[in-house]
């Protein structure tokens, strides 16, 4: 009978010298004993991590309330018994004292009746005092462990609710990512979206913010593909940029790109907050990119308000604006005058 080894293919078998070595290597009772100590060791890990996981720790003890038999009522405990001068209980009285409790531990019955003396003290809690250990009265003690049940119960109460948002996170996460595959929003849509949100084109040099204006079209591949990117950016500055999106296939768009020089799409021309177009940025664009322009043109829209504000002229804002970081084409090279854009508002 042959071994099973010379059913593998021959890229899988050992030589039966290798072999030997390997059966000698793992056989050696060093490499057993690592090999089962990391098993031991990980079966050890793997359930200490699901006890932290999963919270399976039973909660701390509560001892329960130890009340008067009989209808005894016991608000104060007597003083402690006499000492000797070291500091230490009778040795007679702490020997009886613990014979009688272990004749109690013995006798189940006896030791549920919880006997008590002329004091008012069961034998355990004499035991407890002749020890020098203080024995807290009926009131601390039920007091004490209304303390305990009330924290068990927070923290009862904690797992649940921290339980319950757990759940409702997978469950909305889940429902979330149902909704988004049962009904996928396509680039396209979410151009058309955002024109439909665009802010309108009287808005350019009205109100001290710069404006981007971004021409697209439905069979546009770069279009689509920063359409998720600047959707982005438009929430993040939605209340400091305007933003404005033209389809290019639409009759109605031919002026605006006659206007703007759009010789490519996508054209993406960024307007400062006096009207200014500073430059036009053409196909795919990074989103650092445009967001190291728009945070150059936020600034100086901010202080063209201030300076508006003070009195000052127009000319003397402009004249502190910084340059933008990218720059990339400019449509009015050849035609300077008709740089700053304005449109009146529909009647």
């Amino acid at each position: 009978v042959r071994p099973f080894s010379h059913r593998l293919p021959a890229a899988f078998r050992l030589r039966p010298r290798r072999r030997r070595t390997m059966l000698k290597i793992f056989s050696q009772p060093a490499v057993i004993a690592a090999a089962t100590f990391l098993g031991a060791f990980h079966v050890s890990f793997s359930a200490v991590a699901v006890v932290a996981a999963f919270d399976l720790l039973p909660p701390p003890f509560v001892r329960p309330t130890l009340a008067a038999p009989h209808g005894r009522r016991r608000c104060r405990c007597p003083p402690p018994r006499a000492s000797s001068e070291n500091g230490e209980t009778v040795d007679a009285e702490a020997k009886s004292e613990v014979l009688e409790f272990a004749e109690s531990e013995k006798n189940p019955a006896s030791a549920d009746e919880c006997p008590l003396d002329e004091g008012g003290l069961s034998k355990q809690e004499l035991l407890l005092q002749s020890l020098g250990f203080a024995v807290e009265c009926e009131d601390e003690r039920e007091a004490r462990i209304a303390v305990r049940e009330a924290a068990v119960a927070a923290l009862a109460a904690e797992k649940r609710r921290n339980a319950v948002l757990a759940a409702g996170a997978v469950l909305f996460a889940v429902g979330s990512y149902c909704q988004q595959i049962l009904n996928p929003v396509t680039p396209v849509q979410l151009l058309v979206k955002m024109q439909s949100e665009s802010a309108p084109l009287s808005v350019i040099g009205r109100n001290c913010r710069p404006t981007v204006v971004d021409f697209w079209a439905p069979w546009c591949a770069n279009c689509r593909e920063a359409a998720p990117t600047l959707r982005r950016i438009e929430r993040e500055y939605e209340d400091r940029v305007n933003f404005i999106m033209v389809n290019g296939d639409e009759g109605a768009a031919w002026p605006l790109i006659e206007r703007f020089g759009v010789d490519a799409i996508p054209h993406m021309a960024l307007v400062s907050g006096r009207g200014e177009v500073e430059t036009a940025l053409i196909g795919p664009v990074p989103q650092t990119v445009l967001e190291a322009d728009l945070d150059v043109l936020v600034a100086g829209g901010e202080r063209m308000c201030e300076v508006g504000r003070e009195g000052a002229r127009a000319d003397e804002a402009a004249a502190e604006e910084a340059a933008l970081p990218y720059r990339m084409f400019d449509a009015f090279k050849y035609r300077p005058t008709e740089r700053v854009v304005s449109f009146d508002p529909d009647p």
